[in-house]
């Protein structure tokens, strides 16, 4: 990345002129030399200073997960080398009866879930159903019903225009065949 800067004029980031140059350029370039092809990449300072970012977050969540890991193994080190088995014990049954309540939340709402998507899916053609179970990816239950809600509107029929003129209008014609003649019969007066 200092290679860069510098095919921009800022040597180091201590550099204060040339980084003052840059910025007030307000690019970076990603060739390293003046004449490189068309595959040259601008970025603006806004976008350098969000990557960056973006990455240094990325990391720190990585080094946050991996320092906690590093705490409890050597906890766990260090209750075994004293040999202090119940501790470890006491601490994995506690986890563990923290666990199972959410595991049977889990368990209810994947039922749910599945009986939801069961009762959607019945209603739909079986081409749909079809198209459902087609989806790439292995998609859980639930993905699966987001997936139809989502594309609802593939799936349904729409009724066909009424080609009845009168239709639902005042003076429209009576359904039963009967009632219909008499009515023809009365327009056109025909007896």
């Amino acid at each position: 990345m200092a290679d860069d800067l510098t095919s921009q004029g800022a040597s180091t980031a201590g550099d204060a002129g040339s980084s003052a140059n840059a910025s007030a350029e307000g690019t970076a370039t990603a060739a390293v030399n003046a004449g490189a092809t068309s595959d040259t990449r601008t970025f603006t300072q806004a976008e350098l200073d969000q990557i960056i970012s973006a990455r240094l977050a990325e990391h720190q969540k990585r080094s946050a997960a991996q320092l906690k890991a590093a705490a409890d193994k050597s906890e766990q080190d260090r209750l075994t080398a004293q040999g202090e088995y119940k501790t470890l014990a006491e601490k994995a049954q506690a986890r563990v009866a923290e666990l199972e309540p959410l595991s049977e939340r889990i368990a209810a709402y994947e039922a749910t879930i599945t009986g939801l998507l069961k009762v959607r899916l019945d209603g739909l053609p079986s081409e749909a159903r079809k198209a459902v179970d087609a989806l790439p990816g292995n998609p859980s239950p639930l993905d699966r019903l987001n997936w139809v809600e989502a594309n609802a509107a593939l799936f349904t029929r729409t009724a066909p225009p009424s080609i009845n003129a009168r239709d639902g209008q005042a003076g429209a014609l009576p359904a039963d065949p009967k009632e219909r003649e008499a009515e023809i019969r009365r327009r056109f007066r025909i007896n």
